[in-house]
């Protein structure tokens, strides 16, 4: 009677294809997967401090951020640790300079996607490509600037803006009209790092930038209201391009929310 299967030789033939394809694709789905891992934290993050400075405007009874007690002057750690009410946090200091010191850094996105270079060893090229060209503080600055570390993992960077509370006005309400801006004055400077310290540290992959309104909404750095307000420009090509190239990836944060939080570049 014949028998039918394979021998010895075809099954290795076949093991060794399979082996090669996985070894192919593995790294491109590893970096898929973590990539939208990071995308759905910056989602839950984004979410629950934008909830967090609503709770805060609606509990105090205030119309806009600065009537909140974390709208008085200044940003010390008391005052950005009012949040720590509606945020769930295990670390809130005011210096954040160093925070990445003993990881090697932040680090750039190039326009291919991959990590460029390292930006330094500590944490003043995040500011000067994030918050100076934003227009914004220093993140260095005494008395201007907070980091706080969430329980669920993350760090939100925060740091007093250019905003004042005489800013919101009629006329200013009607300029923003005028110019489709739907912020009116720009309060706050926030960089969330979906996961802290831990790798890759690379902005546009887990470092992502937003500037916060008087009405305590959180708009991202990339996006038209941004680019209307001064900031580098809108990511309106779809590609992220202009997020890689300008602003070392962080205009991005922009198409990852016009995306669904999906990370498509």
């Amino acid at each position: 009677m014949k028998k039918f299967g394979f021998t010895l030789a075809e099954v290795l033939i076949t093991l060794g294809i399979i082996g090669v394809v996985a070894a192919l694709t593995a790294p491109a789905l590893v970096t898929s997967s973590r990539n939208q891992a990071m995308a759905a934290r910056l989602s839950v993050i984004v979410s629950n401090f934008e909830n967090a400075l609503q709770n805060m405007i609606v509990e105090e009874g205030a119309d806009n951020i600065y009537q909140t007690r974390l709208g008085a002057s200044g940003l010390s750690p008391e005052r950005a640790g009012l949040i720590g009410r509606y945020l769930h946090l295990t670390y809130l200091n005011q210096n954040p300079t160093g925070f990445y010191a003993n990881v090697g850094g932040t680090y750039a996105m190039d326009v291919n996607g991959s990590r460029n270079s390292a930006a330094d060893a500590g944490f003043g090229t995040l500011k000067a490509a994030a918050i100076n060209a934003m227009g914004g503080g220093d993140f260095a600055t005494s008395g201007n600037a907070a980091i706080m570390s969430l329980k669920q993992g993350g760090t939100i960077f925060l740091v007093r803006s250019t905003g004042r509370a005489a800013d919101i006005t009629e006329a200013a309400m009607n300029a923003a009209a005028a110019d489709g801006r739907a912020f009116i004055s720009r309060a706050y400077d926030v960089i969330i790092d979906v996961n802290g310290p831990d790798a890759p540290n690379t902005y546009g992959r887990d470092i992502f930038a937003f500037i916060v309104g008087a009405n305590g909404v959180l708009y991202p750095y990339g996006s038209r209201d941004t680019a209307i307000a001064g900031l580098y420009g809108a990511n309106t090509d779809g590609t992220c391009n202009n997020g890689r190239a300008i602003t070392n990836g962080l205009g991005c944060t922009a198409r990852i929310i016009q995306d669904g939080y999906q990370m498509n570049y």
